[in-house]
């Protein structure tokens, strides 16, 4: 598995921090491996994965499961379905 976040969005100024919906906004990425192929058959990648809104509550369970740790004891989140399929 491989994971690429950003820990939060910005505002068309550029400005990040704030309330605002852009700021607050994060963006995650999962590399599972569940849509590559065998070097030499087409169709290794997919093209039109749908993008999911999740909470980023639910990143710490996930993410911990993924390194091979436990669910923090104090975390309100939920594993995110299909990451660890």
């Amino acid at each position: 598995h491989f994971v690429v976040c950003s820990d939060h969005g910005m505002n068309a100024q550029g400005n990040h921090g704030g309330a605002s919906n852009p700021e607050r906004d994060a963006v995650a990425v999962f590399f599972t491996g569940l849509h590559s192929k065998p070097s030499g058959e087409k169709g290794g990648h997919s093209e039109g994965v749908p993008l999911k809104v999740v909470w980023q509550v639910d990143m710490a369970p996930t993410l911990a499961l993924l390194m091979g740790l436990g669910v923090p004891r104090q975390s309100i989140g939920k594993v995110l379905p299909g990451v660890l399929d």
